[in-house]
């Protein structure tokens, strides 16, 4: 198998939300996997997927030698996340492949509170024989790591087991602590036309008689609402059966299986999982004329009273960017949100962006605004949020030359009122110290002070982005990392807009630019990517997103091999993860050496735009995105056009 191939389009997978894959199989395995799946990923047949990611730029990119130092660190990097999947099942990407004859699909299966039981049910008509060798191999493995063979029949099928003392730490599932020993289990059976291996032999037995028949409750994944009503919606737009992966995350087995229910239900990420029982989708490469074709669908039924609200969620027609959103941008994102409904559900995500044991700091922000008697005496509901309109708009660039603070981020919010917008800025903010007035080509513009000033008072920042990765213990933190998440931002209202911004020159940019720009709509890219977005027409559609996907990914890859840390170390950069979900790849510098790539205009003649739309329905939400081919008339980007 060519592992460079596999590596990226799994990477590709993991980046638009993937956490499992499809089937084409005579029983689907979502037919096998039980209700209690938490997550599910299949793949429908290895060496389609494998074909049409080679006929997609992407997979051609990856095939050039030019790349090879960096498809050969993704191998490693993968093998070192899929290493955990091999050392429960003993089962290798290269075994995989050998066997695979139809569906493959992986899944994770809730048990008991604190344990998951990993599964895999791998088609393999006409590859019996190789399926044999592959389970003698493992037979091998499992004897050398110094395990014991065992066998026993399930409903007449034959089962071989292993059990061993589990050699090297681990987390424990549930806690914090290290598991340093236990036993380890994993057990495989050959029934028809499928192999099931799993590290669990009640699980395992699940399988088998759903296979079979014989469960008496067939309360499968297949029949569980949230996963029929996911893929059901997924579907509706047709040729289905063309995607390559299929994937579905139970948000509530999730949000339970690996966690004390009491943590889950007073943590905030708890409470928002729980208002969603089930995501899910589709992807596909190289098909209908687009390089990648995603499809994703959040299940989050409501009670009625509450649909009607949700109902109400302002979708509008016109998604045209403004005339004053320049053509030379990296990301394009505009969508519609009802401010003053949604004002209490701010709390929670900003109170996010202020770090650990943050809960309740964005409400004592805004009480102290209003009552504190030497703050502004201001209410920031009625007399700040409810003057803005629904229409929300980011832009994202970068500054060359590019350093880890090269990303720029504006937000801008429209005003049904700018004069009472202005008025409650001035207010909030003219005794703030950290602020200076400044007049900026006619415009007034509220700019952070870039450093903190000796002597004054201490100000409220906005703390340090929440960790991606397990938490490490509280300790201080060094002045380099602490402040505010923009330390530099800078706020105007301007052309009917309150604009944040996280540098002033980026602001500047846009509301003052030296020489004048084309605007956005009138690109031929942002036009090509629209046109594709409206070929199906939508109701409710509350976002759109647009990316020249060229310029999204540079300064990630400029600072690889720079050998510098690929997100930046900026606060500025911190917020565009936060806020877009950033899609680059997760690289180890300190394990790559940078320098070996290729110059980046190498690189961007395989990336085309991409678009994306989000529309909210009385069932959740549906995203539809896909990424174009570099065509000619995309061959160049207005910054290289300068």
């Amino acid at each position: 198998m060519n592992i460079f191939r596999w590596t990226f389009i799994c990477h590709c997978a993991a980046a638009f939300g993937v956490v499992a894959v499809a089937s084409a199989a005579s029983r689907p395995s979502e037919t096998l996997f039980p209700e209690t799946t938490d997550v599910w990923f299949s793949v429908a047949n290895i060496e389609s997927l494998e074909k049409h990611w080679d006929q997609t730029q992407l997979g051609r990119l990856m095939a050039n030698p030019i790349m090879a130092p960096f498809t050969r660190h993704l191998s490693w990097q993968f093998e070192d996340e899929w290493s955990g999947i091999e050392d429960r099942l003993t089962l290798t990407l290269s075994d995989i492949r050998r066997v695979a004859g139809g569906e493959t699909a992986i899944g994770r299966i809730g048990r008991r509170p604190g344990r998951l039981a990993l599964c895999a049910v791998i088609d393999i008509s006409g590859r019996l024989s190789q399926a044999r060798r592959v389970l003698r191999e493992v037979d091998r493995r499992q004897l050398e790591r110094g395990a014991t063979r065992h066998e026993s029949e399930v409903d007449g099928h034959a089962v071989f087991g292993y059990s061993s003392v589990r050699r090297q730490p681990r987390f424990s599932a549930g806690t914090d602590a290290i598991a340093t020993g236990g036993p380890e289990t994993a057990y495989y059976c050959v029934t028809g036309d499928l192999l099931v291996a799993s590290d669990d032999l009640d699980a395992l037995k699940g399988i088998l008689n759903r296979a079979s028949g014989n469960d008496n409750k067939p309360s499968s994944l297949a029949s569980y609402v949230p996963f029929e009503t996911v893929m059901l919606r997924c579907e509706l737009g047709g040729g289905a059966d063309a995607f390559q992966i299929r994937w579905f995350l139970n948000a509530r087995a999730a949000a339970s299986g690996d966690r004390d229910a009491k943590a889950v239900g007073k943590a905030t990420v708890g409470r928002e999982i729980a208002t969603s029982r089930g995501v899910g989708g589709l992807i596909a490469f190289s098909m209908g004329g687009h390089q990648i074709s995603h499809r994703t669908a959040v299940y989050a039924p409501r009670p009625i009273k509450a649909l009607v609200t949700a109902a109400a969620l302002p979708s509008q027609p016109d998604f045209t960017p403004q005339a004053w959103v320049p053509q030379d941008i990296s990301t394009y994102t505009t969508l519609y949100v009802d401010l003053t409904r949604d004002f209490e559900a701010i709390g929670p995500a900003a109170d996010k962006l202020f770090g650990h044991d943050a809960a309740g700091t964005w409400r004592e922000i805004v009480d102290s605004l209003e009552h504190d008697p030497n703050g502004p005496r201001i209410d920031v509901r009625e007399d700040l949020v409810s003057h803005l309109g629904p229409r929300v708009t980011f832009l994202t660039d970068y500054r060359e030359p590019i350093t880890t603070t090269s990303n720029r981020l504006l937000i801008a919010i429209e005003t049904k009122d700018a004069q009472a917008v202005r008025s409650a800025l001035r207010r909030l903010l003219a005794n703030d110290p950290t602020i200076r007035n400044r007049n900026e080509r006619g415009i007034a513009v509220w700019e952070l002070a870039p450093k903190k000033r000796p002597g004054l008072p201490p100000k409220i920042g906005f703390g340090d982005a929440p960790p991606l990765t397990r938490p490490e213990p509280l300790r201080k933190k060094s002045d380099k990392e602490s402040g505010r998440l923009l330390p530099e931002a800078a706020i105007t209202v301007w052309n009917g807009n309150l604009m944040i911004a996280s540098h002033v020159d980026y602001l500047l940019k846009v509301v003052a630019p030296s020489t004048k720009q084309p605007p956005l709509a009138a690109d031929p890219v942002y036009r090509l990517v629209q046109s594709e977005i409206n070929k199906s027409p939508a109701k409710g559609e509350c976002l759109q997103f647009f990316s020249r996907t060229d310029e999204e990914y540079r300064p990630t890859y400029e600072l690889v091999r720079q050998n510098e840390v690929p997100q930046g170390e900026s606060m500025a950069d911190r917020a565009i993860g936060l806020l877009f979900a950033k899609r680059h790849l997760a690289i180890k510098p300190a394990k790559f050496d940078g320098s070996r790539l290729p110059e980046y205009e190498k690189v961007r003649p395989y990336l085309g735009p991409a678009g994306l739309r989000i529309t909210r329905e009385l069932q959740g939400w549906f995203a539809e995105g896909f990424t174009l081919t570099k065509a000619p008339i995309v061959a160049t980007s207005p910054r290289q056009q300068r």
